[in-house]
């Protein structure tokens, strides 16, 4: 998995990180956020709307780390799985494993848009 100390590296570029609290592991994927997990709502709202920030940070990642695919969060996050890896491929195995069809699932997300870590 990705060492924190790389994802910090663009700090520079993008404000400060919070290094207490800076993401979470969850099995398959690592969500990064600038302001830390337990941040305010409001704050991570103001922090990126318009993604800018967090674009230029992926930018500078993905050269870094070339077997990894990285989604941008709703309000202050990036997620990064393993390429290929990603919630429509865990949902297409659930899919499978309860024997369901697509047309009987329903998925929910904020970040319905090309890039975002639920489109």
């Amino acid at each position: 998995m990705v060492h924190a100390g790389l994802l910090a590296q663009p700090a520079r570029a993008t404000g400060p990180l919070d290094t207490n609290a800076w993401g979470k592991i969850r099995g398959s994927q690592m969500t990064v956020s600038r302001l830390g997990q337990r941040a305010p709502l409001d704050a991570k709202h103001g922090l990126d709307p318009d993604f800018v920030k967090r674009k230029r940070a992926q930018a500078a990642l993905l050269p870094l780390l070339p077997e990894y695919a990285m989604s941008i969060g709703r309000f202050a996050s990036v997620d990064v799985t393993a390429t290929g890896t990603d919630k429509g491929t865990r949902l297409a195995k659930l899919v499978s494993a309860l024997v369901l069809t697509t047309d009987a699932t329903m998925f929910v997300g904020c970040a319905l848009f090309p890039g975002g870590n639920d489109y």
